[in-house]
């Protein structure tokens, strides 16, 4: 191959590793941003049950083993892992009445937060709609 062609290679290679981590940042913080935005972080409390790398999704946007989740009486906390905090994931602490429960499956639950449709574990989610007793 002559110099030109691989020149072209390098810039295009070169122009991939820049702007698609920017874009994925852009498309991230976006779909993400107004969760964070209304409900800023707080400390869970002591007693909070945690358990880290837990798959989310918000919209099209899989976070698959990226959020780090805490829940205590108060809220549900989200904490993104390292790979979350590179790709423009921010944390957040969402109070159980601001969740709203939309629906269900076996393992996972869809709720809607700040305008957001967020599907995640059952297990930290199913707070937002306890039993009726």
């Amino acid at each position: 191959m002559s110099a030109q062609i691989w020149l072209v290679v390098i810039l295009f290679m070169l122009a991939e590793l820049v702007a698609m981590p920017m874009i994925v940042r852009v498309i991230v913080s976006r779909r993400w941003a107004a969760i964070p935005d209304k409900f800023p972080p707080t400390e869970p409390a002591p007693d909070a049950v945690t358990r880290r790398f837990q798959s989310f999704r918000a919209g099209v946007m899989n976070l698959g083993f990226s959020i780090d989740a805490s829940v205590d009486d108060a809220c549900l906390h989200l904490r993104p892992s390292k790979i979350g905090r590179v790709i423009g994931v921010r944390p957040a602490s969402i109070p159980w009445e601001s969740i709203t429960p939309v629906s269900q499956g076996r393992t996972s639950r869809i709720v809607k937060i700040a305008g957001v449709k967020l599907m995640g574990p059952k297990w930290c989610l199913q707070l937002a709609d306890p039993p009726a007793t």
